[in-house]
């Protein structure tokens, strides 16, 4: 909150599949606001395009991926250096708030925006969870990117189960 980021605020995340993934996205979840999840592989003028077509009003990244976007207007935090301290406790989302926004690949044209609530994010998580008997194993592996629903999957289902998210960084 300490950079104008308010519930309901709009918070592009452009990070790698590492921890501060993780924890930008839940941070971000838990400040009430709403991700705008960004694939660090996609080129710096779509990535430039999704956040002001979100008014995102603040950034999370870290490491090279900053330097990228300079020309953003609103704060740039560094996802790695976050204090952590939580939220108050009357700024938890409501199940109807936006929990992310993500934007298509935009196959048939122009990219569109899907917006999932809190709600919807949890009702899928669990269900997914209880379908696939995450809970059974070991947990998931992250290998997709954030910006599409399986990404979600990767990260959102094992956690929701008690498993661990199993992080592969993308380089073979």
């Amino acid at each position: 909150h300490a950079a104008g980021v308010r519930p309901g605020a709009l918070v592009g995340v452009c990070l790698g599949r590492t921890v501060a993934l993780v924890a930008a996205l839940l941070g971000v979840l838990r400040a009430g606001a709403a991700y705008v999840p960004l694939d660090p592989a996609q080129p710096t003028a779509r990535l430039t395009a999704i956040l002001a077509d979100a008014r995102a009003a603040a950034l999370l990244t870290a490491g090279p991926h900053a330097d990228r976007f300079a020309a953003f207007p609103g704060p740039v935090l560094d996802a790695t250096a976050c204090d952590g301290a939580a939220p108050d406790a009357d700024l938890l989302p409501r199940p109807d708030d936006l929990a992310y926004v993500v934007h298509t690949s935009g196959s048939t044209g122009a990219p569109k925006v899907v917006m999932v609530t809190h709600r919807g994010l949890a009702t899928f998580a669990r269900w997914a969870a209880d379908a696939y008997r995450v809970g059974a194993g070991d947990g998931a592996v992250a290998h997709s990117s954030i910006a599409f629903d399986l990404g979600l999957t990767n990260v959102f289902v094992p956690l929701v189960a008690g498993r661990a998210v199993h992080l592969v960084d993308g380089r073979l």
